[in-house]
């Protein structure tokens, strides 16, 4: 058995998945490109290179180049085309010149570090580099991080523990004061709050480096995006050289398109799909969007092989995400690498460079929400000249039915923008506090890395009386560090626990919508009911079950307008500014594995609310009037439904995670008798990336009526209005919405 067996049955129109497919586009394989140095390596490394039969491609070559000419550089080629030599041949080249010289890489998560540091410990072996590779996070003992100070020259370490050792910084003086290079990968996931707060940690970072007299080049690596270089360079607050031009082979290469099929749905069709690819021996790895997702996609293969007839094959599917200790990540990453894995369902959590090694087949459940993840995911599966199959299955909802029956349009698709924008006040505020603990802030030197507005931001934003001004140098008087979440704002973390068997972290969202009282949680392919939500520990207990359901979290928002600005968009000004937003998690539903329903159950939790930006625009007199003369009847169910849509259909538009976006529609909070429709960014403070959707508001409007109409139902179907959990029965109107859309869509002609 065989990938081309595998093959021979997607084309088997007697076999239902089969019949599901809308497009099967082929990536021709390329081969390789390589290229000359100019410049002479280190002998060590250039034996190192011999040695392991390692010829350079094209864009290794020009980002060695480049770095040995001074400059920063972003390497942007695909997911296994070799970018960890673009890194790993300038670093260890500079440190077998110097053996004083330190250089320190920087990835999004602890897995991801862990796993390159397998790579750099067999790179110092085979070279013969003493360089003393450690990895340096939060698992790692207090003890330990002393002997790795004084020693390591080559550190791998995450955004969240670097935001600590600045904390510490006369521990890391010898370490930081020989630096040479700071490598940061997968650059693209630092976006959103989590980018605007790894941007002011940079900041940080170098001016600390700048009192200890280094000034470390930069390297970073990247999925592709459109705006890779302005991304790069707002995190370092410097210039950098792109290389893009992939010199590495590929092997040939089928991408294909599986609509939904109605008497299955996506879970199912996922479901077969893994099953047959492990009993083909095909080597998997399936994607899904949620924590829950893959544990319900996990269990049911896993049922599915032990009940069917490859009961052999049970033992050779697992999980994997977030949550689960250091230790059983690594074991799962080394079944899969080895072979022993024949199927791995995972979240995002494997997107990334971790080495998996190579895979037969991807399986994406669901659209992404991006470009950039979908050909992440997929590069996953297929390396160097080896064919792969990777499959999307479309959810049954309106922007995945456009892209699997659109699918040049889909292939065409260009990468999405990341968006970073510094203008948080919060966030800045916290960095500044940090900064002026690690070392006492001189506005006048240390404008060049904290802002030209460094001291009128202080005085208005940051007066407190641990903030203290002595002759001109601000002081900050307590220790800060631990309170500043670098990945978002501050939430606190809390803990999924099943006595003597496993314990999980949570984030505060997290544990309100996946592990409220009388919750399923999912954990390696089992599922657990929490008994108890307990707010003061911040704990919540489990009981292994064997329950034929799972459940749903419902939210209930409610906004308030604080300031606003506006510009004019046809007959509508649209608004930007400040808003409070309000989340309550007040009940759940339980669904059956059948899908479904078996009633709504309420919950008892506080409300979370915060401060953000956000775009509206307001649904006055003068539109329901329009409303009305077209046969509009039921304004609430149109606004929901374009509440509905919209969050779907964000993600056309720009890149966002989508947890970063949030959609509201109802009363307007300061106008009775109005209504509002508001995208907002879905977090304390914002950072606005929901105003990068202003100017593609009436092309937000009609892609959204577009979608309704081609849709064959007649009053909303889960292919269009009905595909959200939040959705009531009775609640929305497609009529209706089609209505007021197309109104909308009139109204915002004459737009700028």
């Amino acid at each position: 058995m065989s990938l081309e067996s595998l093959l021979f049955k997607l084309e088997d129109n007697e076999w239902p998945l089969a019949k599901t497919i809308t497009h099967c586009h082929r990536f021709n394989g390329n081969t390789a490109q390589y290229g000359t140095l100019r410049h002479q390596l280190a002998p060590q490394v250039k034996h190192y290179l011999l040695e392991k039969h390692i010829r350079l491609y094209s864009h290794q070559c020009d980002a060695i180049n480049a770095v040995a000419e001074g400059r920063n550089i972003i390497i942007t080629t695909p997911t296994a085309s070799g970018k960890t030599l673009c890194f790993n041949v300038p670093v260890f080249d500079a440190l077998a010149r110097d053996p004083e010289a330190t250089a320190l890489y920087i990835y999004p998560t602890k897995a991801l570090a862990s796993d390159q540091l397998k790579t750099v410990v067999q790179m110092e072996k085979d070279s013969g580099i003493l360089v003393h590779p450690h990895r340096v996070d939060g698992d790692i003992p207090r003890g330990a991080k002393e002997t790795i100070a004084m020693k390591s020259r080559l550190i791998l370490t995450n955004p969240d523990t670097l935001h600590r050792m600045l904390e510490r910084r006369g521990l890391w003086e010898r370490f930081f004061s020989k630096l040479r290079f700071i490598v940061i990968d997968e650059a693209h996931t630092y976006r959103g709050i989590f980018g605007t707060n790894v941007a002011y940690l940079m900041r940080r970072f170098k001016r600390i480096c700048k009192y200890y007299q280094s000034q470390p080049a930069f390297i970073l690596s990247s999925a592709t995006i459109s705006n890779a270089v302005e991304l790069g360079e707002t995190l370092i607050d410097g210039p950098l050289t792109l290389i893009d031009k992939d010199g590495s082979p590929h092997g040939e290469k089928y991408f294909i398109l599986m609509n939904y099929d109605l008497k299955m749905g996506t879970t199912r069709q996922t479901v077969e799909l893994l099953t047959e690819c492990v009993a083909q021996r095909c080597q998997t790895i399936c994607f899904a969007g949620s924590r829950k997702l893959v544990g319900l996609i996990s269990k049911k293969t896993v049922n599915l092989l032990s009940k069917g007839k490859h009961p052999e094959l049970a033992d050779k599917v697992e999980e994997y995400r977030a949550g689960y200790s250091p230790e059983d990540r690594g074991r799962k990453e080394r079944l899969l690498k080895g072979g022993d894995l024949l199927g791995v369902v995972s979240t995002n959590a494997l997107e990334l460079g971790i080495d998996v090694g190579s895979l037969d087949c991807a399986i994406l459940s669901g659209y992404p929400g991006s470009m950039m993840s979908t050909w992440q995911q997929a590069g996953r599966a297929g390396r160097k000249s080896k064919k792969s199959l990777i499959f999307l299955i479309a959810y049954n909802n309106p922007l995945e039915m456009y892209y699997v029956q659109r699918p040049m349009e889909f292939f065409n698709k260009p990468m999405e923008k990341a968006v970073i924008d510094l203008q948080n006040t919060e966030v800045r505020r916290n960095h500044l506090y940090c900064a002026a603990y690690e070392k006492p802030i001189n506005p006048l030197e240390d404008s060049e890395f904290l802002g030209n507005d460094l001291e009128a931001f202080i005085v208005n934003h940051c007066l407190t009386p641990l903030f203290q001004n002595v002759d001109g140098i601000w002081y900050y008087r307590a220790k800060i560090h631990e309170s500043v979440n670098i990945r978002g704002i501050f939430e606190e973390t809390f803990y999924a626990e099943a006595p003597n068997q496993f314990k999980e972290t949570l984030t505060k969202s997290q544990a309100f919508r996946e592990a409220h009282k009388g919750a399923i949680f999912f954990h390696n392919n089992d599922k657990y009911l929490v008994t108890d939500l307990n707010l003061t520990t911040r704990m919540a207990s489990l009981q292994k079950v064997d329950v034929l359901y799972y459940t749903i979290a419902h939210v209930t928002i409610t906004l308030d307008i604080l300031s606003e600005e506006s510009i004019n968009f046809g007959e509508f000004k649209l608004k930007f500014g400040s808003l409070e937003v309000s989340t309550l998690y007040d009940a759940f539903s339980v669904v059956r594995d059948s899908g479904q329903c078996d009633g709504r159950y309420p919950l008892d939790l506080p409300p979370h609310t915060f401060d953000t930006k956000g775009i509206w625009i307001t649904i006055a007199r003068s539109v329901l009037n329009e409303f009305e003369k077209n046969g509009g009847k039921r304004i609430e169910k149109a606004l929901k439904g374009i509440e509905i849509i919209t969050q779907l259909t964000i993600s056309h538009f720009i890149l966002s995670d989508p947890r970063d976006i949030g959609v509201y529609s109802g009363d307007h909070p300061k106008n009775p008798g109005d209504f509002i429709i508001a995208i907002y960014d879905d977090y304390k403070g914002g950072i606005g990336i929901s105003y990068k959707l202003k100017d593609s508001l009436p092309g937000l409007v009609r892609l959204n009526r577009d979608f309704l109409e081609r849709c064959p139902c007649k009053d909303g179907c889960p292919a269009c209005l009905y595909h959200s959990k939040r959705v009531e029965a009775d609640s929305v109107s497609k009529r209706d919405t089609i209505i007021l859309l197309s109104v909308l869509e009139k109204m915002m002609v004459d737009t700028p």
